[in-house]
C-alpha cells in the first residue's frame, strides 16, 4: 500500500522521469513498439522492455503519472515478494518476512519504486534470475533454471548486457570458489540458453533490421564505451558509491556492518554447509559493487542490485537478536516517512516545467510553435503531449539526428529569429538567466513574459 501512496501527486523529476515517460507516451501514441523515440527522434541508449511496460500502463490507466509510476511500484512489490519467498525457502518464514520488509524500506530501493526509471526493473529481474538459480540448485528442478534464464533475458531487454553479465559473473565465481563444478550438469544449460535467446534476441534483431546503425551505437558505444571511457559523462571517483551505499540502506545501515561480518564468519567458519548460500549473497554484493566502482560512468541508482542480497543478510542477522514486531513497526514508519518526504521534497524542486506547461496548454493552438531555448526540458513534451522545437541543443539526441531529418524542430539561431518574427505565434520556454542574456543582447526585441517560476520563463512573440 505504501508503495502506491501519492504516486501521482508530484511532478516529474528531471531529466530521467521526463525522458522515460515521454518515450512511453510517444510509443503509445504512435503505435510503433519497435523503435523508441524521444521528441520524435530515435533513441537507442536503452532497450525496449520498460517502454513497453510504460505504454501498457498508459493503455490501462490513462496518460497520467500515477499509471506510469505504478510500473515500478508493482515491480518493487514483486521484488519484495520474491525476496520473501526465496528467503523463506532458504532459511525460514520469519527471515523471509524481515528480508522483504528491509528491502522495501531501504531508502534507495523505496525511492526507486516511486520513480519512472530503469534501475528498479533491472534490479528485480537480475535478482529474480539469481533467486531462481538458488532454488534450482536446491531442488534440481529444471523450471527454476528456465525461470532464471527468462528473467536474465528480461533484464537484458530492460538495461542491456548487465542483465546476463551479472548472473553469469556471480554464479561463475561462486561455483569456482566452492569447486562445485558438478552443478553445471544440473543447470539444463542448452534449454536455458534457448529460452534466454528466444526472449532477448528478437527485438534486437528486428530493430537492427530496420535501423542498421543500431548495433554499433547500442552495443559498442552505450554498453562497452560507456563502461570503459569517460566520453558519455557521469565520471566519478572509485569511492563514489560508498556513501550512497550506506545512505541508500538507511535505516538498516546501522545493522549492515554486523550483518556482513556475521555472514563472513559463517562462510569462513568450520561448520559451513554444502551450499554456502551466504557466500553467494556476499559475492552478489561485492562483484556488482566492484563492477560499477571501476566503471567510467557512475550514477547513484546503478548499485541498486546489491540491495536484495544485503536485505537478506541483514534479516538473517536481526532475526534472532531483535523482536520481529519491532522491526515490522520500524519498516512501516520508515515507509510512510519516505513516501511523505518524496511528496514534500518535490515542492522544493524548481526544475519542473509543469507550472509553465499548464499555462501553455490553456493558451496554445495546434499550429503554434513551442521552442525550448538553448536546452531541452525533458518533461515539457510529456506535459504538452506534443513534440517541441529545440534551439541549440543536441546531447543525447545527437545520434538520432544523424540518422533522420530533424531540421523542422531541431533549429539554430537564424531559424529561431525567422520564426519569432513571423506571423505565427511562438512560445519560448527558457531559463531566467538565458532570458537576461537574450534581453541584454537584443534590447530591441519585444518579448512578452506570460508566466514564470523561480527558474524558468514562458515568453511569446505576441501578447494574445
Amino acid at each position: 500500500m505504501i508503495f502506491f501512496l501519492w504516486l501521482g501527486s508530484r511532478p516529474l523529476f528531471v531529466p530521467d522521469e521526463g525522458r522515460y515517460a515521454e518515450i512511453a507516451r510517444e510509443m503509445f501514441t504512435s503505435g510503433n513498439y519497435i523503435t523508441p523515440y524521444l521528441n520524435e527522434i530515435k533513441y537507442f541508449e536503452k532497450p525496449i522492455l520498460f517502454y513497453w511496460l510504460g505504454a501498457a500502463a498508459i493503455k490501462i490507466g490513462g496518460l497520467n503519472l500515477w499509471a506510469l509510476r505504478s510500473v515500478n511500484a508493482v515491480l518493487g512489490l514483486m521484488g519484495c515478494l520474491l525476496t520473501y519467498i526465496v528467503t523463506r525457502q532458504l532459511y525460514d518464514r520469519l527471515t523471509g518476512l524481515l528480508a522483504a520488509l528491509i528491502l522495501g524500506t531501504s531508502a534507495l530501493f523505496f525511492v526507486m519504486t516511486h520513480m519512472i526509471s530503469l534501475d528498479l526493473p533491472v534490479t528485480v529481474f537480475i535478482s529474480a534470475s539469481l533467486y531462481f538459480f538458488l532454488l534450482g540448485i536446491q531442488s534440481c528442478t529444471r523450471y527454476y533454471f528456465w525461470g532464471a534464464a527468462a528473467c536474465a533475458a528480461l533484464a537484458v531487454l530492460t538495461k542491456g548486457l548487465i542483465g546476463i553479465v551479472f548472473p553469469l559473473m556471480i554464479i561463475g565465481v561462486w561455483i569456482s570458489l566452492t569447486k562445485q563444478w558438478k552443478l553445471l550438469k544440473q543447470c539444463y544449460i542448452p534449454s536455458s540458453l534457448f529460452i534466454f535467446f528466444i526472449i532477448a534476441a528478437p527485438w534486437h534483431y528486428i530493430v537492427n533490421l530496420y535501423h542498421p546503425e543500431f548495433f554499433h551505437f547500442y552495443f559498442i558505444e552505450q554498453q562497452f564505451m560507456r563502461y570503459t571511457t569517460n566520453q558519455i559523462g557521469h565520471q566519478e571517483p572509485a569511492w563514489f558509491f560508498i556513501p550512497y551505499f550506506i545512505v541508500g540502506c538507511f535505516p538498516w545501515c546501522f545493522f549492515m556492518p554486523q550483518a556482513l561480518f556475521s555472514a563472513v564468519k559463517e562462510v569462513m567458519g568450520p561448520h559451513r554447509s554444502g551450499y554456502p548460500t551466504e557466500l553467494f549473497f556476499l559475492l552478489w554484493i561485492i562483484l556488482i559493487f566492484a563492477f560499477f566502482s571501476f566503471s567510467q560512468s557512475k550514477l547513484i541508482p546503478y548499485i541498486l542490485p546489491v540491495f536484495p542480497p544485503l536485505a537478506i543478510l541483514i534479516a538473517k542477522y536481526l532475526r534472532d537478536r531483535y523482536a520481529p514486531h519491532l522491526i515490522i513497526i520500524i519498516s512501516i514508519c520508515t515507509g510512510l516517512f519516505f513516501a511523505l518526504s518524496l511528496t514534500l521534497l518535490a515542492k522544493h524542486d524548481h526544475r519542473s516545467i509543469l507550472p509553465l506547461a499548464v499555462t501553455l496548454k490553456t493558451m496554445m493552438q495546434p499550429q503554434d510553435d513551442v521552442i525550448a531555448y538553448n536546452q531541452y526540458y525533458q518533461d515539457l513534451p510529456f506535459y504538452l503531449e506534443r513534440r517541441v522545437s529545440i534551439l541549440n541543443w543536441r546531447n543525447e539526441l545527437t545520434f538520432g539526428m544523424q540518422h533522420q531529418d530533424t531540421s523542422a524542430w531541431m533549429i539554430n539561431e537564424p531559424t529561431f529569429w525567422q520564426r519569432f518574427h513571423s506571423h505565427q505565434r511562438v512560445f519560448v520556454v527558457m531559463s531566467i538567466s538565458e532570458y537576461n542574456v537574450l534581453r541584454h543582447n537584443h534590447p530591441e526585441e519585444r518579448l512578452f513574459i506570460l508566466d514564470k517560476t523561480k527558474s524558468n520563463l514562458l515568453v511569446s512573440n505576441k501578447i494574445n
